[in-house]
């Protein structure tokens, strides 16, 4: 009993670390190996189920680990290719004057921090902006801040000018994947807010 224990045990075990090893496979190769690896365990699957007899060719323990395999790389390849896409192209304005929605706001005596839903550029620009940002403001050198900011609430609809910027591309600033973060997160980059906020619209209450 004992020993049939141990081997359902070690089954499972095995079948975890096929997905765990095709999830991480997907999501740390690069694209062009992503979509290599891909194929080629999805022709391993095929023809497990399709052309091979699993018993004569795999055995009873190889058939899943193949499948799980290639479930793990499947799950990641799709968990990484939107990530790619929502990479905000690299960006930085000095001065720019923003309208938009805070969420996840909360401000002390050293900064203010929240994210910034973007609704309004004044002026326009041609330059592809994201939605949503990773938002922040600090006080004057007397710890002070601007006028309004004491006013801000989660959920309002502020107008400020700021600095907007994206992430540089992958690889610039050593081994972290900024852009990455930022694109699993919904985030396309950090809005830095100077001067003072006008509050246009209270948010409701308790919003977030």
């Amino acid at each position: 009993m004992k020993g049939h224990e141990s081997v359902m045990k070690d089954k499972l075990v095995i079948q975890a670390i096929a997905v765990l090893t095709g999830g991480l496979l997907a999501v740390q190769s690069e694209k062009e190996a992503r979509i290599f690896i891909l194929a080629i365990c999805l022709l391993l699957v095929i023809g497990i189920v399709v052309i091979w007899k699993p018993l004569d060719f795999f055995g009873r323990a190889s058939k899943p680990e193949a499948v799980l395999l290639t479930c793990g790389l499947l799950t990641g390849f799709l968990y990484g290719i939107p990530a790619e896409n929502n990479i905000a192209s690299p960006l930085l304005i000095e001065r720019i004057e923003i309208q938009g929605r805070l969420s996840d706001w909360r401000i002390d005596d050293k900064a203010g921090q929240g994210i910034f839903i973007l609704e309004d550029v004044y002026p326009g620009t041609e330059e592809r902006l994201g939605e949503k940002y990773s938002f922040r403001v600090y006080p004057e050198e007397d710890g002070v801040y601007m006028k309004g900011w004491d006013r801000v609430k989660p959920g309002d609809t502020i107008l400020v000018t700021a600095r907007l910027e994206h992430p540089k591309p992958p690889g610039t600033e050593g081994g972290f994947d900024l852009p990455l973060y930022y694109a699993v997160r919904g985030l396309s980059g950090t809005i830095t807010a100077f001067g003072e906020a006008d509050v246009l619209e209270e948010g409701v209450p308790g919003f977030t």
